[in-house]
């Protein structure tokens, strides 16, 4: 089941959904300049009204709901792309290929879901026409596409199908509605908003970043180099004013016992070790904002994430960069929803951190 706006203003004013209520909640809420929205973090079926402006500012907190019912005709779904391949995206991140394969299991899910997914059977250029207008302009190539996802294998093997005496190669997917999918790039990369918050808030919280680096019998050059690469996504992605990292430490040891006696680093950017990172943590006159680029980057041990913010007391957020978007957690989410914490337990496919 799926929340529309419309839905979501009867379930806040405790209405019957009608079209007629609908249209009278929905009224009611924009002339207090308020919309309905889920958290991105809770329940997708518990709607609450937030002001469009904190909405727009922290959309990885907040999640917009689609106003589209269902008895729009063929004509508004045209103007619907058409509004997309037209808008003006600006300057944007280009997509990673984790990003972009991401965003098509969103739009062509495993299971079918009855009443939200049509069953389709799609060549690679049908494939790509639907995924491209949700990317940022002249970012994804059709013969790039295919070729991921056939890599990735989520969607099966492709195969020949006999399609009005027309032999047709392509796969079977499920294809969410249109009228669920009623989002842009710009929705779902929310990097730039991240970008922008950062900026507002440097006055009052010091945004730095946490690059680690595994156990690993690579090389001491290997692993530095995958260490700068993060630090150089954390400086110029994600806007940290310092970024401290680990190299040889497990995701499950505890963040206070890292880098005692180890060397400092000579690195572009290196700010210090984690005892560093620390002491920082523990003078900084403003909030501190912790970045890292997938939650391993951090930690895999809960319980001890728990006890390092209840230590830290001056850490506001914890941020981690997934690629394409940002997930950002206060302080009182991390410490109070086992939904959250449980998110950096580790039960998640690798993430090479370096290359996203």
């Amino acid at each position: 089941m799926f929340l529309t706006a419309g839905d979501a203003a009867c379930s806040i004013f405790d209405l019957d959904v009608t079209d007629e209520n609908k249209d009278r909640a929905l009224t009611w809420l924009q002339k207090t300049g308020l919309e309905p929205a889920t958290l991105v973090n809770g329940d997708p079926l518990v709607a609450v009204a937030i002001s469009t402006a904190k909405i727009i500012k922290e959309p990885w907190r907040f999640q917009r709901l689609p106003t589209v019912s269902a008895t729009n005709s063929a004509v508004e779904n045209e103007e619907h792309f058409e509004s997309i391949s037209s808008e003006s995206y600006g300057p944007s991140i280009p997509p990673s290929r984790t990003a972009i394969l991401q965003l098509a299991k969103q739009i062509m899910p495993k299971q079918p879901t009855s009443g939200v997914t049509d069953t389709m059977f799609l060549s690679e250029v049908e494939v790509y026409e639907i995924v491209q207008q949700y990317m940022p302009n002249d970012t994804l190539k059709n013969e790039d596409l295919a070729e991921w996802m056939s890599k990735d294998g989520f969607w099966g093997p492709a195969k020949r199908k006999q399609t009005k005496r027309v032999r047709k190669h392509g796969r079977h997917y499920n294809v969410v509605k249109l009228k669920y999918r009623d989002f842009t790039w710009t929705d779902i990369s929310n990097i730039h908003q991240f970008r922008a918050k950062v900026k507002a808030t440097h006055s009052t919280i010091y945004t730095i970043g946490y690059a680690r680096k595994s156990r690993t019998s690579e090389p001491l050059s290997a692993k530095k180099k995958s260490v700068g690469l993060q630090i150089y996504k954390l400086k110029t992605k994600l806007l940290c004013e310092d970024v401290f990292a680990s190299i040889g430490t497990s995701a499950f040891d505890p963040i206070a016992s890292r880098d005692y006696d180890r060397p400092e680093l000579e690195l572009d950017g290196y700010s210090g070790s984690t005892q560093a990172m620390i002491e920082e943590i523990t003078k900084s006159q403003r909030k501190v904002r912790l970045v890292t680029i997938d939650y391993r980057g951090l930690t895999t041990n809960i319980d001890d994430l728990h006890h390092f913010l209840r230590v830290n007391k001056n850490i506001v957020e914890l941020v981690v960069d997934i690629g394409h978007t940002v997930n950002v957690y206060s302080r009182h989410e991390i410490l109070h929803s086992d939904k959250v914490i449980r998110m950096f337990s580790g039960q998640k496919a690798f993430v090479r951190r370096s290359q996203t």
